[in-house]
């Protein structure tokens, strides 16, 4: 529990600011967040003890928390207040990281454990993204992938054969592109990637500890090897209250104009 002081937040807004005090308080509890004084897992001051130390409504505190949820910064659970999040894992789709490295990086413990291995022949739609003839033999993997012994993304990938055959389930514990690049010489060098907001169904939900229609993040991805030649189609599966993607637009090589769309790679579904 954040141990709360009325007297160290008193006199923090100004009143007579242009700036909403929602978002004064917001900036006030943001910094305690970012700054480590308040660590994860911890329940922040209630509504009412807010709204004594600012001389502030119900609603002023509600929207000022509204806003640092919708950062990620906050959760709030119903009967038991508002915590501090446990920090998202942050994804930069500028590269082309399996998840084993990424969470390495990051500091976390990867782990992986296996749903299904087999091979098969390629359906229709797989056979086009890997640019293979339809019923050619291709690598199902699909695995719940883990850090700190959390889940976090449900994992449903097809590798060429050439490459899958090679796959043992000791390499499946692990990186596979790692293994393609290390022990067959098949380097991954760059990647097609989707992505687009989903729910989870009921298997999805109790495999990733979550509640069915719980928000996720899909994933698509197509991997290419040198040559220009695809190594993987993955479907992907995030759990949204655990991970965010970072994206860099650079427009310093658009031409820029009233009738141009510059923001070339986004779909919108009608």
């Amino acid at each position: 529990m954040v141990r709360f002081d009325l007297r160290e937040y008193l006199m923090e807004l100004d009143k007579q600011s242009f700036t909403p005090l929602y978002h004064q308080l917001a900036d006030v509890l943001r910094e305690k967040i970012e700054s480590g004084e308040w660590a994860a897992g911890e329940a922040i001051p209630s509504e009412a003890s807010l709204m004594e130390a600012y001389g502030i409504s119900r609603g002023t505190v509600r929207e000022a928390i509204k806003l640092l949820v919708w950062e990620g910064l906050l959760v709030t659970f119903k009967g038991k207040g508002t915590f501090v999040a446990t920090p998202k894992i942050a994804q930069d789709t500028r590269r082309v990281i399996g998840f084993t490295r990424l969470m390495i990086e990051l500091g976390h413990v990867p782990t992986a454990k296996l749903l299904n291995f087999q091979h098969l022949p390629a359906p229709k739609l797989i056979a086009k993204k890997l640019r293979i003839p339809p019923e050619s033999p291709v690598t199902l993997v699909q695995r719940l992938r883990m850090g700190d012994g959390e889940p976090l993304v449900l994992e449903h990938s097809y590798y060429r054969y050439d490459v899958g055959k090679h796959l043992t389930d000791d390499d499946l514990k692990g990186s596979i592109y790692d293994v393609a690049e290390m022990r067959l010489g098949v380097r991954i060098v760059y990647a097609e990637q989707e992505i687009e907001a989903t729910i989870a169904a009921e298997e999805e939900a109790s495999l990733l500890g979550v509640e069915a229609g719980a928000p996720l993040l899909l994933l698509r991805r197509v991997a290419y090897t040198t040559g220009n030649r695809p190594l993987e189609y993955a479907e992907d599966l995030y759990r949204a209250d655990r991970t965010r993607f970072h994206v860099t637009a650079d427009l310093s090589r658009t031409q820029v104009n009233e009738h141009e769309d510059v923001m070339q790679g986004v779909v919108l579904k009608k």
